[in-house]
This record gives C-alpha cells, structure tokens and sequence, in this order.
C-alpha cells in the first residue's frame, strides 16, 4: 500500500514539479559559472550559455540606472538651432515702406505724410521659390531669411521707389513643419520658427501632454530612425530637448512594456501590459498574484533578460566570450532574503522580459504528505540539495 502511494506521489510531484513548467533553481543556479555576486564576479572559461545575476539593492538600482542612461546617449542629438529660411508653400506678409521730404498725402486722414506704407496681400512662394512683389514683378525667395530677402526686396525697390525698404514676415510655415501626435491636447502639424525651436516647444504648442508627465515617454521619428525617452527625462535633462528638425514625427506616448510570467506564479503563463514607463519587478508580482503558496521556489525567481554588454561590463562581468551587443542574462531574486523585496522594488522591468517562478519541490511533498503518507527517508531522499 505504501508503495502504491509512493507511486502516486512519484506522478503528482512529476506534475508539481514541471506545474509551473521549466527548469528548478538549482538547474538555472547550476547551468553557468558566469555569476555576478555583491560586489564580485566569476569568469568560466570557454563559451558559457548565459550570465546569472544574483540581484540585491545596489545592482537593482544600478541595472535601472543603466536603462536609463542607455536611453538618453542613444536619443537624438540635441543639435542647435537651424536658420528660419523661406521655402515653397510658405506664406509671406509684405510692406512696402517709402520716405520723401515733399510728403505723400494720407486719404485716410487728408493730410500730409512723410512715410508711405503700402502693405501687399500674402504671398505664398511658388513652386519656382518666387513671390509677386509690385513693382517688381516676380522675386525670388526660397533659401533666403527673412532679413535677406528684406534686403534685397529693398535693394530692387531703390532702383524704382525713394528711400524705400520692405517688412517681411512670415505668417504660415508651410515648409518646415513637425508632426505631434500621441498624447497630446491638440495633435497636428506644427512650424519651426524662432519662438518653437526644441522638443518641448512643440509638445507645448501642441497643447502639452493630456496625461501625467511621469506615465508618459517621447518617441522621436527623424529620417527613418526611431529614439525614445521618459517625458519626465526629457523635462529635466537639457540634452534630451533637442532642436526639432523639418519633418520630424513626435509622439507622446503610453508605453507597453510586456512581461510574460511563467512557472509557480498565482496567475502564470500569461502576459501581462503594463502601462507605467518605470514599472518594477513588485509591479509585475503583484499584478500577477504573486507566488503559488506551496508550490513556489522563494529563491527562485528569476528575470530573463537579453541585456547590453556595456551593462554587465559595469557591473564586472568578462562578456568576451558572448557574440553581439547584448548578452543572454538571468537575474536572480531570492525572496527568503529581507532585503530582497527593497531590490525588486528598485528593478524596473523592460518589455520581453521574461519572469520565472521556479517550482520548489521539498514544499510540493510537505503539501502532497497531507494526504499521501510518506516515509521521511523518501522526502529527505528526494530534497537533497533542492532549494527551500
């Protein structure tokens, strides 16, 4: 009889122990020499599948601040502020301005005036890159300043006109606009001019952002490749509001981060959306239910993770051996450790993580020895060397 239990316990435990589906603690533990401790690290020779990251406080917060450094040296460079030129399509406000010592006479008024301002209607430059300019005819103005084309406008009038000079303005950009869209109060397109030159200029003129600066991220698009930055960095950090250029795509968006929880989770096998740009590893386990009480590895949580190799250089880690930019890494918490819950606090998850509650199998044969009788000499058997 206590043989065929012992049977029956043998196929339960087979389930408990794969229940949550993948590899135990030790296995993962085990599988590399490749780990990063406190405050120091081992190197295997040779090839090594990937790094194992034992995580408390200090590398927690570390690996986040990487992440967000990450961010900002890859985002758009700030630049500087490119000259408002005129284009084709932009639409132009012209006055023409005369003095004489005889006067003209003002209608308006019937009296005599030394200056003469006759103000033309609004230009738009052709496609040729030439306004209609009386007396003058068509002048060209695409590629000139304001204050150029002003110039010559009064140059050109001096050969018909007395003491002339012109007033130009331009009152629709057409040639130089940037498009918001997202999050913002009013999306559209937008001029460059000299008063909304940067980044945040135009999310502002765009009627700023409608959410929570601190939920939200910037997303630049600029001749085909793609940055992103946290709308509350790009609010502190000078660097991150860049100088707009013609034909830029801003959005402020609600990131998604997915995470995908396997193993002996209270909900597992499932991915969960997460909405938050600094959402942590807490997050992640609270919303998904945490940890099956009997069946779960309170040492074996881990994070999957393809990480950069400049990150784990900082944290002292050889990555010679690893081809590519990013390295296979699993990060290690163990939540029998107090601190534990402080460093999974500070960890911020990334989307395509991967999480993994590892099964404990010395809890899932104290839960099965509550209705199977089982020899103690067969439980100690079997959890030899098994985490708690």
């Amino acid at each position: 009889m206590i043989r065929a239990n012992l049977l029956v316990a043998t196929g339960v435990l087979a389930l408990a122990g794969c229940g949550g589906g993948g590899p135990t603690s030790n296995a993962i533990v085990n599988g590399t020499d490749l780990v990063v401790g406190r405050a120091e690290s081992t190197v295997a020779t040779g090839a090594t599948p990937y790094v194992l990251v034992n995580v408390d406080r200090a590398i927690a917060s570390a690996m986040t601040r990487f992440k967000r450094e990450y961010d900002a040296n890859t985002f758009h460079g700030v630049g500087s502020p490119s000259g408002v030129v005129i284009g084709r399509g932009d639409v132009l406000e012209i006055a023409i301005v005369s003095t004489s010592e005889t006067g003209f006479m003002d209608f308006t008024t019937a009296s005599i005036a030394p200056i003469s301002q006759t103000a033309l209607v609004p230009q738009t430059v052709s496609s040729d890159g030439k306004v209609r300019v009386p007396p003058l005819g068509r002048v060209s103005a695409q590629g000139l300043t304001v204050q150029q084309f002003e110039n010559t406008l009064t140059r050109l009038l001096g050969e018909v006109l007395v003491d002339p000079s012109a007033i130009v303005s331009i009152s629709n950009r057409e040639s130089a606009k940037v498009s918001v869209v997202g999050k913002v109060g009013a999306p559209g397109k937008y001029s460059i001019d000299e008063t909304n030159l940067r980044l945040l200029d135009l999310i502002s003129l765009a009627g700023g952002p409608a959410e929570r600066s601190e939920n939200l991220r910037v997303k630049v698009s600029r001749n085909g490749v793609t940055h992103r930055a946290l709308l509350e960095d790009v609010l502190s950090n000078p660097n991150l509001n860049i100088y707009v250029r013609t034909g830029d795509v801003i959005e402020v968006e609600t990131p998604e981060n997915r995470v995908t929880i396997l193993g002996s989770g209270g909900t597992t096998n499932q991915t969960l959306l997460l909405n938050k740009p600094d959402s942590t590893l807490i997050d992640v386990l609270g919303q998904g239910q945490g940890l099956a009480n009997r069946q779960a590895d309170r040492a074996g949580v881990f994070v999957y993770r393809d990480t950069r190799k400049s990150a784990l250089t900082q944290l002292g880690v050889n990555t010679q051996s690893f081809v590519g930019e990013t390295v296979p890494a699993v990060y290690r918490f163990d939540l029998t450790e107090p601190d534990s819950l402080f460093a999974a606090k500070s960890f911020e998850v990334t989307d395509g993580d991967i999480l993994y509650l590892a099964t404990s199998v010395k809890d899932a044969f104290e839960a099965l020895s509550t209705f199977i009788p089982i020899p103690a000499d067969y439980v100690a058997d079997w959890t030899i060397g098994v985490d708690n």
